[in-house]
């Protein structure tokens, strides 16, 4: 279950909040009442011992290696082809990457130059 706190218990709290979320409580952030967000803990990632891992699939099926790599290769596009080959042979719409137009960013390198580059704010 979720608690509720304000706008102003978030600020004037933060840190019993964030003591709670490492317990792994919710909260429903409301302003003037009104749920405005949630904050959710973090999933924690928990070592598992190879010996447990290995008990684990210990009764699995044994995987036929050539049938596997077969049914991979008939559904995944194995092409390796590098992204740059693959603009100069149109494979690949650069447009839609970075359409001119979308931002800029300068940077200079000491000697009074400036390099740009382009790029696609998100």
């Amino acid at each position: 279950m979720s608690q509720r706190v304000t706008q102003r218990e978030l600020r004037n709290d933060s840190g019993r909040i964030m003591r709670a979320l490492d317990r792994g409580k919710t909260f429903i952030v409301t302003r003037n009442g009104v749920p405005v967000g949630e904050l959710i803990p973090l999933r924690q990632r928990r070592f598992v011992p190879a010996e447990v891992v290995l008990a684990a699939f210990a009764g699995a099926p044994r995987l036929a290696r050539a049938r596997f790599r077969r049914d991979v290769d008939a559904l995944v596009d194995q092409d390796v082809t590098p992204v740059a080959d693959a603009r100069v042979r149109g494979i690949i719409d650069t447009s839609v990457l970075m359409p001119e137009g979308r931002g800029s960013a300068h940077r200079g390198d000491g000697n009074g130059k400036r390099a740009s580059a382009v790029y696609a704010p998100p």
